[in-house]
C-alpha cells in the first residue's frame, strides 16, 4: 500500500508530497498500518473551518483506496500524527 501526503497553499502555492510505500519500509510498516487505521476516514475534517486563514496549507491524505482532504487547522489527533510520520519517512517531491 502507498501511503501518500500532499500539502497545497500557503503564501506560494506550491504543492509538495511526501510518499512511503509499505513495502519499501518493513520495519515502520505495522506502525503506518496502525496510524491509518487511527484515521477517522469516513469522517473526514469540514474543509471551511470558522476563522481566518486564506494562506494557510491544506493536506490530501491518501492510503490506499482511502482519501481525505484535511485544512491546516483541523490536522490535528491521528490526522496529524500519520501526516508527519509519512512526512517524516517520505521522500518530497
Amino acid at each position: 500500500m502507498r501511503v501518500a501526503v500532499s500539502r497545497s497553499g500557503g503564501l506560494a502555492g506550491i504543492i509538495r508530497t511526501w510518499a512511503v510505500q509499505l513495502d519499501d519500509q518493513p520495519d515502520h510498516a505495522d506502525e503506518l498500518c496502525r496510524l491509518v487505521d487511527d484515521c477517522p476516514w469516513n469522517h473526514p475534517p469540514d474543509l471551511d473551518p470558522p476563522g481566518p486563514g486564506a494562506d494557510r496549507f491544506v493536506y490530501r491524505l491518501d492510503a490506499g483506496e482511502l482519501s481525505a482532504t484535511v485544512p491546516e487547522p483541523e490536522l490535528q489527533g491521528p490526522w496529524r500524527r500519520l501526516a508527519e510520520r509519512v512526512m517524516d519517512l517520505g521522500g518530497s517531491s
